[in-house]
């Protein structure tokens, strides 16, 4: 109660809307010290982006057990989510459906929120949507960590190693770079990341 009272003397929403929102974290399991590590950023973030608040709620929690972040992190992830909805055409709806393609997968190979988020907003300006940027990625991933007999051999032809292209080992940027500077062609992306995958490595590619 006195938390939910003070986030609505420090925020937009009113006490009532901010017990709604503790209400939401109390349901994902969350207790009274996560939620006030993480119930301000999340009201800020629902302001700023005029999205639903309950939405939002459940899209913080969601990306914190995603990638593994504790509670005081909701900063974090809220900033991060802002910075993207601010310099992209992301917004809530797209990548809370991302995510739910992307994040544990991501989160298993060690990437951070941060390049992930990146990423998925050069693919929404790539005129992706929420579930086509996902899924795009995370089919991209998995070629990467699976590469079948094709592949492998067009990258002997790019004269790339496999190491070089290792997700579990390289964060997304290197891997981007590595095939950029090797010359990766249209045909070859095709080949390599399949019909779903390719135009969307193919536009990160292009976006650097």
């Amino acid at each position: 109660t006195d938390l939910a009272r003070r986030m609505g003397s420090k925020t937009v929403f009113s006490a009532s809307e901010a017990a709604d929102a503790l209400y939401y974290m109390a349901s994902a399991g969350y207790k009274v010290d996560q939620m006030s590590a993480s119930i301000e950023a999340t009201l800020n973030l629902a302001s700023a982006t005029q999205s639903d608040l309950a939405f939002t709620t459940d899209t913080v929690i969601s990306a914190l057990n995603q990638f593994g972040l504790e509670a005081s992190e909701a900063e974090r992830v809220t900033n991060v989510y802002a910075a993207a909805i601010g310099a992209s055409m992301a917004n809530m709806d797209k990548l809370s459906t991302s995510m739910g393609y992307i994040g544990p997968v991501a989160n298993s190979l060690g990437w951070e929120i941060e390049e992930v988020t990146g990423a998925l907003a050069v693919l929404y300006n790539a005129g992706y949507d929420g579930s086509t940027a996902g899924t795009s990625l995370r089919q991209a991933l998995v070629a990467l960590m699976n590469p079948t007999s094709s592949a492998i051999k067009v990258f002997d032809e790019l004269g790339i190693n496999l190491e070089q292209l290792d997700p579990t080992s390289n964060d997304l940027a290197s891997i981007l770079d590595t095939l950029s500077a090797a010359g990766m062609t249209t045909a070859q992306a095709m080949e390599v990341f399949g019909a779903r995958a390719g135009p969307g490595m193919l536009a990160l590619m292009s976006a650097g």
